[in-house]
């Protein structure tokens, strides 16, 4: 009886360690499974990172030649901006060259018309002078 007890306590904790053993496994098996999925993804993320690479590699330095183009349009951009400057001040030198003829123009007519309008009255003023001689002679001559 005795030994049948120890041959059942023995098969029961060889079953009892089985079933851990089994248990293990299937723990080790996860493991296995987990490990495999984490390293396809770290493999994935590599692939993606070289990728990335791959396209920073040929993105920089087409940016960097944009920025060029850039800088070189900026300094268009001043050049013009400071040459219209320049146009600007060269203009209105000339519009006050220009108003500065007009007034020496206008000046010039008022003057020239003064003038004429004196010579008319002289004029004027030596016709009625020679109408009084004329008139006076006549009367003398009569």
């Amino acid at each position: 009886d005795r030994t049948e007890d120890q041959a059942r306590s023995v098969a029961a904790a060889l079953d009892g360690a089985r079933a851990d053993v089994e248990a293990r496994e299937m723990q080790m098996a996860t493991l296995r499974d987990s490990l495999a999925d984490a390293d396809d993804a770290a493999r994935a993320e590599g692939r993606r990172a070289a990728d990335l690479e791959e396209e920073l590699r040929v993105k920089v330095p087409a940016m960097q030649a944009k920025e060029d183009e850039l800088r070189c349009a900026q300094r268009e951009v001043e050049a013009a901006r400071h040459l219209a400057e320049v146009r600007a001040v060269e203009l209105g030198a000339w519009e006050r060259r220009l108003a500065l003829q007009d007034q020496e123009l206008i000046d010039s007519r008022q003057a020239a018309s003064e003038k004429a309008s004196e010579s008319s009255a002289r004029d004027s003023a030596r016709g009625a002078s020679l109408e009084e001689d004329a008139r006076e002679r006549k009367r003398e001559a009569a």
